[in-house]
């Protein structure tokens, strides 16, 4: 009976230790963890040391590969950089995560830089924000503060996310009349990244066979913003937040607007040289 038991306490060990799998990251860290989810953008995993608390998501242009618990590898080819954040100081640099468990809120702790402290329950870790509600406040809103005022979380697990001032991105929203720097940083992208003609280009067509005839063309394409699909934007977690959208979007506009009539300017102007030509 004495060696059934150590034969089990041995192979019960032995399944614990296999069922690990090994999530290597491009920065060299690396996180042992229970693998959830490979989709086509992401990785979904709880780390291994922490099974019942938040579900993380990275993603895979963060990641070099995973050694799986059976032995096999996945390995990931690279990935735009544009779309790899690093965030944060902990072994995973966190994208998204999602607190998951029981019903009852967990006691997690958010620790400010200014050394206040507030016991709360953790929805969202995200690349500039972390989204909590107050223990003392269940039944009001999400709190969301920007990352670069809090020094660390501490979950209900005593598993700890400390976060580096310096590393978090600087363009979060704020609250001042100025426009906030996701504004400026959507405006930036805007003009980087979309390059669309907006019908730029049969406006100036138009134009150089008759210029009332692209006017017409001018005046429809230049009042109508550019279709979503068309905007060209670079991150799709960036697209969500409302101020980074709205100055992706005007920005976008605006440049639509320009090459309209610079279109129906260049076509007026190949329509007079060839009235010249054709005397």
């Amino acid at each position: 009976m004495k060696q059934f038991l150590i034969f089990l306490a041995l192979s019960l060990s032995t399944n614990v230790a296999n069922s690990q799998d090994t999530l290597y990251f491009k920065s060299k860290e690396k996180v042992i963890i229970l693998l959830l989810e490979v989709n086509p953008d992401n990785i979904k995993y709880k780390r291994f040391d922490n099974q019942a608390g938040a579900t993380y998501t990275v993603l895979k242009s963060e990641v070099e590969q995973i050694a799986l618990s059976n032995g096999k590898k996945e390995v990931f080819a690279s990935a735009p950089a544009s779309r790899v954040t690093k965030t944060d100081s902990l072994s995973a640099p966190a994208t998204t995560v999602i607190a998951s468990g029981p019903a009852a809120p967990p006691v997690d702790t958010v620790c400010f830089r200014s050394g206040k402290k507030v016991p709360a329950k953790i929805y969202e870790l995200s690349p500039t924000e972390v989204k909590y509600k107050p223990l003392s406040n269940m039944d009001g809103p999400v709190y969301k503060v920007n990352k670069s005022e809090v020094k660390e979380v501490v979950f209900s697990t005593g598993l700890k996310q400390s976060f580096n001032a310096a590393d978090v991105p600087q363009y979060a929203s704020s609250s001042g009349r100025s426009p906030s720097s996701m504004i400026l940083k959507g405006r930036a992208d805007a003009k980087a990244n979309y390059r669309h003609t907006g019908g730029s280009v049969g406006t100036g067509v138009a134009a150089m066979l008759f210029p009332p005839i692209g006017l017409i063309p001018a005046i429809i394409c230049s009042s109508v913003p550019p279709r979503e699909y068309n905007l060209g934007y670079p991150d799709d977690n960036l697209w969500q937040n409302r101020d980074y959208n709205l100055g992706y979007s005007k920005e976008a506009y605006r440049i639509k607007r320009k090459r309209v009539w610079s279109g129906f300017g260049l076509g007026t102007l190949g329509f007079i040289l060839l009235l010249f030509v054709v005397r």
